[in-house]
């Protein structure tokens, strides 16, 4: 994982928490260092005498003029809503628009929901409230283990790719490995990409343009032939890979 599926915006290093009085705003930076475009959750974690009135900018145009957040409690984290941004820097500018101050502990930006599911969030914000660089906190949870040696996980990672089964969609794009093909589909009604291996890829027909989906469980293209017990073979070309057998008369299909 990279470190920037996490953005933290508030605590910072100088920056502990903050008040936004009504009518006051302040900005962040920040940069996404990924080729493509990739969706961010952005979360919360405030307190206020009532219900908090915010607006939201991202690179200048309005993202929610006046968000309201009903009976906020106090120590939880809220959703305010998502963003899907192309590489490159980045300004997020919030406001208090309502009539009470705001107290903001924690601001984030994620593109993995469980960061704030599993309560990884709220450890890393004492972590930061302390002082730590938010680099040397998040470079701790995204060190790939031990167990697996980097040969072993570029054979195992070499291997997924050759079978279609990608792990990680947005490393893949952005790294430019992800398979491509012909594309299928109505002008406007989405597409399913068929490649040279014979593999259903790159599928948008669910207003997913912008995360296609590269892996389709199940999916591919086979002849059946009835005579001599009715054996079927999956259709494909893949290098170093023999073509499967689906033997339909034993009910079996081991690919």
């Amino acid at each position: 994982m990279e470190q920037n599926m996490q953005l933290w915006l508030v605590p910072r290093l100088t920056q502990p928490s903050l008040t936004l009085m009504p009518g006051e705003s302040r900005s962040a930076s920040f940069t996404e260092s990924l080729d493509g475009k990739f969706s961010y959750e952005i979360w919360i974690l405030a307190d206020s005498a009532e219900d908090p009135f915010l607006g939201i900018e991202v690179d200048g145009s309005e993202l929610y003029q006046n968000v309201r957040i009903l009976s906020m409690k106090k120590g939880k984290w809220y959703l305010l809503g998502g963003v899907t941004l192309p590489k490159g820097e980045h300004q997020l500018k919030y406001r208090n628009t309502g009539n009470a101050p705001i107290q903001l502990n924690g601001l984030l930006m994620t593109r993995d929901a469980s960061y704030i599911h599993q309560g990884t969030a709220d450890s890393h914000r004492q972590l930061l409230e302390q002082g730590y660089p938010v680099d040397s906190i998040l470079e701790q949870l995204y060190t790939v283990s031990g167990v697996e040696s980097p040969e072993e996980k570029a054979a195992r990672l070499a291997h997924l790719a050759n079978m279609g089964f990608l792990e990680r969609e947005d490393q893949y794009t952005a790294e430019g490995n992800c398979r491509c093909g012909v594309p299928m589909g109505g002008i406007g009604a989405g597409k399913i990409e068929l490649d040279e291996d014979g593999i259903l890829t790159a599928i948008t027909i669910n207003n997913n343009q912008d995360v296609p989906i590269y892996r389709a469980d199940g999916s591919f293209f086979c002849r059946l032939v009835e005579e001599g017990g009715g054996e079927s073979a999956m259709l494909s070309a893949a290098k170093g890979r023999k073509t499967s057998r689906l033997h339909s008369a034993s009910g079996k299909y081991p690919v």
